[in-house]
Formats: structure tokens, C-alpha cells, sequence
């Protein structure tokens, strides 16, 4: 969602498929206009989702799923939030914890809520493997990257999609973290988009990642997208796709997955390090903010799905 405002309240939205014919955004305030960019994708076989709505409750949150194939199923969410600042219960993870439940945790053990409603989406896509994990050291003060390493091979059509643990009250720019995979074997986590100490300040408690490698089932494009300060788009140049079975999205699961990581030192205006990722021709992807002090970068996906 792009939005043009500091509190979490008006640049977090939930959104989730009402029926088969609509798709329903919400937010808890509209103190600024918004822009959401939502992409569904439906196919003839080998696609299973369930969706679940719910509140907010004392972290953990465990979901009680119709079992999936746990290494052929990922998540997915989407939340709103009615505090001010954009913190530890806004940035959320949603994790698979069993082939029946998903968890949703964030912050320091013991922390609140502020009135925040999710939205995830558990999906079984028959024919890919997912791999799963958590980064349980995370990005320490004074660190704005680390790695993952010694991983199982994946092939070469695999995204990384990631979920930041931060602590509550961190500036925006220790907050986000964006995912690479610089190898077969390997996840790469940065944040400060090369801002250094002034954006390692605070602790992200830990990185929970998932990889989809989807083999067979599609193609993927992997871009990296640099948006310098004072601009809100940016693009890349692609191989040739089919729009009509292609998506588009970034590394870092924010609310829904478009964010990237930012040198903006200031306090929660979202829109610096999250986008609206946009397949604006068969061979270009887009990404546009909302907001931009800083500069930003983001790694985008683009995958072609395979009848």
C-alpha cells in the first residue's frame, strides 16, 4: 500500500478475497489517501488457499488450519493496525508451525497489541518445495547485515520471501530488512540501504524466511530495483512475459509483500521503504512509493506461473 502519512493506523491496510468476484481492503484511519496494488491468482489444478480473519489477541496467535503439505505450502498476510507509530505489532510474523497451524508473533516476549487485525493465507501449490526458517540471530545493534548460509540447494525459478522481527520504538530504517539469495545456498538480510550505524540503532530480534522454489510450475525473474531520494518510482527492464499469468512482488513481507529496505532516518513514514509493484508492460516492472526523503532498494520478483 502506498501512503503518503507517518501513522501505521492510515499505511497498513488488510486485504483478503470476499467472494469470487471481489477483493476487500481495510484500514483503521484515512488520514491520508491510499494507493493498494492486489494481484489473484487462480488455476485450473494444484492450487489449495485458506484464508483466515482475526484480531489481534497476547502474542502468540495459533491458527488451526485443514492439514497442507507442509514443504509444498507457504504464508502469506496482510494487517492493519490502529496505533500511531509503525512498531513491533505492525511488523509481524506469520509462520507454518505444523501442517495444521500457523503462528503469528512479534516483539520482545510478553508484548501488547494495539488493536491490529490480520489477514493469512495459508497455500499449497502442488509441485513446488518450499523451505523454511528462522534467522534467530538477527540484525544485533550496530549490524545492518548478515547472512544465511549452508542451505539446501534450491533451483534457479526460487524467491525468498522474509518477515523482520523488530523491537518496539526502532526508526523506520532499523525496522525494514530486505532478503536476497546471492546463491544456491545462501540468504543475504540488509537494512539502511548503506546508511550504516545511523540505521543500526535497534535490534531486529530475529528474520523468519521462507523459499519457494517453484521448479517447474514457473519462471522467475529476479530484479533489483535502487529508488533514489527525492523519487517515488523505479524500474526494471525484463525478458518478454505472458501478464495475464505473471505476478509481481518484493523479498520483505511488510503488509503484504512490498517492502525493501530504506536510509530514511526519520520516524514511520512507511511509504519510504514500501511499494507498489506494478507489471506496467510485458516487459517492464514498476515500483512506486509514497514517500521519499530517503532513498530505497528493493529485490523484486517476477514470476510467470506455467499452465
Amino acid at each position: 500500500m502506498n501512503s503518503n502519512n507517518s501513522t501505521a493506523s492510515t499505511q497498513m491496510a488488510r486485504c483478503y478475497i470476499n467472494d469470487n468476484a471481489s477483493v476487500v481492503c481495510q484500514r483503521d484511519r484515512g488520514a491520508a489517501s491510499g494507493l493498494i496494488e492486489y494481484q489473484v491468482v487462480e488455476l485450473p489444478y494444484g492450487l489449495r488457499v485458506q484464508e483466515q480473519l482475526f484480531p489481534c489477541s497476547t502474542p502468540p496467535i495459533t491458527r488451526t488450519f485443514s492439514a497442507v503439505d507442509a514443504g509444498a505450502s507457504f504464508v502469506l498476510r496482510s494487517n492493519k493496525g490502529s496505533g500511531s507509530t509503525l512498531d513491533d505489532d505492525d511488523l509481524v510474523v506469520a509462520r507454518l508451525v505444523s501442517p495444521t497451524q500457523v503462528e503469528v508473533d512479534w516483539g520482545t516476549a510478553g508484548g501488547g497489541c494495539n488493536g491490529g487485525d490480520f489477514g493469512v493465507q495459508l497455500v499449497q501449490f502442488d509441485g513446488v518445495s518450499v523451505t523454511r526458517g528462522v534467522f534467530a540471530a538477527g540484525l544485533p545493534i550496530g549490524q545492518v547485515t548478515a547472512s544465511e548460509v549452508q542451505l539446501s540447494p534450491v533451483g534457479p525459478n526460487t524467491v525468498v520471501l522474509t518477515q523482520a522481527r523488530p523491537r518496539n520504538g526502532s526508526l523506520l530504517c532499523t525496522e525494514l530488512v530486505r532478503a536476497d539469495m546471492p546463491s544456491p545456498t545462501s540468504i543475504t538480510f540488509t537494512r539502511g540501504n548503506g546508511a550504516g550505524a545511523s540505521c543500526a540503532g535497534d535490534q531486529v530480534l530475529s528474520v523468519e524466511w521462507q523459499r519457494i522454489d517453484f521448479g517447474a510450475r514457473a519462471t522467475v525473474q529476479v530484479r533489483q530495483v535502487a529508488i533514489a531520494a527525492s523519487s517515488v518510482t523505479g524500474a526494471a527492464t525484463l525478458m518478454p512475459v505472458d501478464p495475464s499469468r505473471t505476478v509481481a512482488f518484493t523479498s520483505a513481507m511488510v503488509s503484504g509483500p512490498g517492502g525493501g529496505e530504506t536510509d530514511y532516518t526519520g520516524t514511520y513514514f512507511a511509504g519510504e521503504g514500501m511499494a507498489r509493484v506494478q507489471l506496467t508492460s510485458p516487459t517492464t516492472v514498476t515500483l512506486s512509493r509514497a514517500h521519499a526523503s530517503g532513498a530505497a532498494s528493493f529485490t523484486v520478483y517476477v514470476v510467470q506461473l506455467e499452465p
